[in-house]
Parts: C-alpha cells; sequence; structure tokens
C-alpha cells in the first residue's frame, strides 16, 4: 500500500535547516558594522535593564546603646539577645504598619493584604547587632555596658530607603524609651508597696511591744514577760527591713526621673547611614553576564539581518516552510512578483 504523502514530507529536514541558518549569517558578515552594532546595542540593553531590576540602596545606619553608670540593680536591665528583641518585639505589626502607611509603601500589596505587606517589609529589613556587652553580667563597681546596633532597609528608591531606615532607628529608640519608662514605673510601684508593708509590720510590733509592756506591769498576763521578750528581739530587724525598702525606693525614684529624661539607656549615632547605592551584581559578574547575552543575540542579529536586509541576499533563496521571506512583505520586489 503507496505510503500517503503530505505537505511535511515536502518540508526540508533540519540538517537542511542548519545549513539555512548558516547561509544566513555568513550573509550578515557583508554588514559586519551593522550586525555587530545592533547586538551590542541588544546586550547593553539586556545588561542596563538587569541592573536596574537589582540596584538597590540600603543605607546603613549604626546606634550605640550605651547604659548609665550606676547600679544595674536600681535600673531596668538591657535585653541580652538584643537582635531578636529588635526584630520580634520592637518591629511588630502595628508600628511597621504605621511606616508603610507613612512612606506609601508596597502600595498594592499593602491595599489588599496587610500582613504580606508586613511580611514582605520584613524581609526588605536587616538587623546587626555587634559588641554586644549586654550579655555579660555586670556589677555596681564594673563599668556601664554597650551595644551596637545596625539598621538597613532596601529600596530601589534612594531617598526613600534613607528616610525609613532612620525611622527604624528613630522606632527603636522610641520604643525602648517607653519600655524602660514602664519597667521603672512598675518597679517603683513593688517598691513603694514593699516600703508600705514594712511600715506596717513595724507599726503592728511597736504596738503589740506596747501593749505587752502595759499587761507585764500590771501583772495580769504571765505571757505578757515572753512576748515582751520575742518583740524586742524581732523590732530591729524590721526597722532595718524599713531602711532597706525606702533606700531601695529612693534608688528607684532616681532611676525612674533618669529614665523619664530617657538617659537611663542612652542612643549615639555612630553612622547615620548615608552610604551609595549597592547592587545585586558586582563588575565582573555584570562582565559576566553581557558576555553570555552577547554570545546568544549575535548570531540571532546575524539571522534577522541575513534574512530581512534586502540589499544582501535574493529573497527566492531564504524560504520559511518552503516560502521565500521577502514574498511576504508587502512592498519588495518578491513580494511584487508574487502578486503579479
Amino acid at each position: 500500500m503507496e505510503k500517503i504523502r503530505t505537505w511535511l514530507d515536502d518540508e526540508p529536514g533540519f540538517s537542511a535547516g542548519l545549513r539555512q541558518a548558516a547561509r544566513l549569517v555568513r550573509r550578515s558578515f557583508s554588514r559586519p558594522v551593522m550586525t555587530l552594532s545592533v547586538a551590542i546595542a541588544i546586550t547593553l540593553a539586556l545588561v542596563g535593564w538587569v541592573e536596574y531590576r537589582h540596584r538597590h540602596f540600603a543605607p546603613r545606619l549604626v546606634l550605640r546603646a550605651l547604659e548609665m553608670d550606676r547600679d544595674p540593680a536600681t535600673l531596668p536591665s538591657p535585653k541580652r539577645h538584643l537582635r531578636e528583641y529588635v526584630v520580634g518585639a520592637v518591629f511588630t505589626s502595628a508600628p511597621l504598619f504605621e511606616l508603610i502607611q507613612k512612606h506609601g509603601l508596597y502600595p498594592g500589596l499593602s491595599r489588599k493584604n496587610q500582613r504580606a505587606a508586613i511580611d514582605t517589609f520584613r524581609e526588605d529589613i536587616q538587623v546587626e547587632v555587634y559588641q554586644n556587652y549586654f550579655i555579660e553580667e555586670r556589677s555596681a563597681h564594673q563599668p556601664p555596658r554597650s551595644a551596637r546596633v545596625a539598621i538597613s532597609y532596601r529600596s530601589q528608591n534612594r531617598e526613600l530607603a534613607l528616610a525609613v531606615t532612620r525611622d527604624l532607628g528613630q522606632l527603636l529608640v522610641q520604643h525602648e524609651a517607653k519600655f524602660r519608662q514602664a519597667l521603672s514605673a512598675f518597679a517603683v510601684k513593688e517598691a513603694t508597696f514593699t516600703l508600705e508593708r514594712a511600715r506596717a509590720e513595724l507599726a503592728r510590733a511597736r504596738t503589740q511591744l506596747s501593749s505587752a509592756w502595759q499587761r507585764m506591769e500590771s501583772g495580769q498576763d504571765r505571757q505578757a514577760e515572753v512576748e515582751l521578750y520575742g518583740l524586742q528581739h524581732a523590732l530591729p530587724d524590721l526597722e532595718a527591713r524599713v531602711v532597706a525598702a525606702e533606700r531601695r525606693k529612693g534608688a528607684l525614684d532616681l532611676g525612674q526621673a533618669l529614665e523619664k529624661s530617657s538617659i537611663g539607656l542612652t542612643f549615639q549615632i555612630v553612622d547615620a547611614g548615608n552610604v551609595p547605592a549597592s547592587a545585586t551584581l558586582e563588575p565582573v559578574e555584570l562582565v559576566a553576564l553581557g558576555g553570555l547575552l552577547f554570545s546568544v543575540m549575535f548570531p540571532l542579529v546575524a539571522l534577522a539581518i541575513g534574512a530581512f536586509d534586502r540589499t544582501i541576499r535574493d529573497a527566492d533563496d531564504v524560504r520559511v516552510l518552503g516560502v521565500p521571506v521577502l514574498a511576504l512583505i508587502p512592498g519588495s520586489k518578491a513580494f511584487a512578483r508574487g502578486a503579479a
């Protein structure tokens, strides 16, 4: 039975296609300046686009946290694991979303999904802690401890990246001041309660002592002498507790005043974040990318010029699926001959 032929049987094979492509490339060599220029221009455009898409600014704001030279027991203790504290307790959802709204970050995403916008914001924030001496314990006679916190926000807009980075640093300073003020106020409240209880116990002991003296002098209560003996030995301890409680409350009152002035833990700006732009691709990587793109674009440009430049080839000699290329282009001689 004779095999039925189709239009695919009349088409040239793969090897014929390779020979035709090679012929087109050779023809483009008659226009070497054009071929090379177009290939270089397209390569540079692609490299520039990649560089623009990946270029970002990441200012690095460095703050030095320094505690006051006082007894650490009278001031709120700084967090030992400072980076985890900043990321998890300071940069929470509420203040981050306020910054998103303030600077108009991720406008499309924030309107559709607030949580996704906050998560994206967190991904663009980098926090680094180094020279952290808060990890070490400190006594009243040791020098004050310090730590350095570096904060950066990545954006393609230089001014926006710098503004957001500085706002993040200000957020840390303000949060820590409020947090320490709350801790110092709570410590003063507890010290006040302890002092009042100690004073009440001392007053009650003195009342009992006076009653025991009266009962012992009147001879009405034989147990009064035993009670009097116990109260006389307990009274100095109660008075010492009151004195200690008064001293602690006074120290905590002073610490609270210092925290209200935000000098219990101060933040000094080491680097304000004025840094040049950074790109994800290094110069060597850009050169390598350009070479790869040029190696791909040059043969494609050569094929295009060899196929469509009417001055360097015969239209009837270049076919796609058996049809002359220029015969499909209105205005060409091959098109006119086909129309005739």
